[in-house]
């Protein structure tokens, strides 16, 4: 069964899950279609083996499981997986507030004003690669109650067993 996920973040631009088929209208010019085989046919997930951040890869060890979950904007993942992921993005972003006993890290000032300098994050396997830029990971202060002139990174821990990622759209 194919199953086809169009987000689209701009104002006014709706997301759509269309089942049985694709729609190459809705790919964007320059882009192209990537299908990826799920674990099973019972969930939404895959397995990657590689991590990178920009071009410096920081694991390649044990395999993880990425959920694909819609009904969240965030990056969740396994509480070892998050301290190196946070220490990774403090590296990137002296400016960003990691607080480890929260699990969340955040910028004291607006998304508007964090230069990202073009790190995406990427993970898959065998050289097929799903990519989150980091722009996409910023989430406005108001979002959770706080002002505007907070911007929270949309990585989360999980408090699963398992060790899953959660990568919402």
């Amino acid at each position: 069964m194919i199953v086809s996920i169009y987000v689209r973040r701009e104002k006014g631009y709706e997301s759509n899950v269309k089942f049985g088929s694709w729609d190459k209208t809705a790919i964007l010019p320059g882009q192209e279609l990537y299908m990826l085989r799920t674990n099973t046919i019972f969930d939404w997930s895959a397995t990657a083996t590689e991590f990178w951040i920009g071009e410096n890869q920081f694991w390649q060890k044990e395999e993880r499981s990425v959920v694909f979950d819609p009904s969240t904007s965030f990056l969740f993942v396994p509480s070892n997986d998050w301290d190196l992921l946070a220490l990774l993005f403090s590296e990137l972003h002296p400016d960003l507030l990691c607080k480890h006993d929260l699990r969340m890290c955040y910028f004291n000032s607006s998304c508007a004003e964090v230069v990202t300098n073009d790190q995406p994050l990427r993970l898959g396997s065998n050289g097929k690669y799903l990519t989150v830029e980091q722009d996409d990971m910023l989430m406005s202060g108001i979002h959770f109650g706080y002002s505007i002139q907070t911007c929270y990174l949309g990585m989360f821990e999980n408090q699963e067993e398992h060790g899953n990622w959660h990568l919402g759209t």
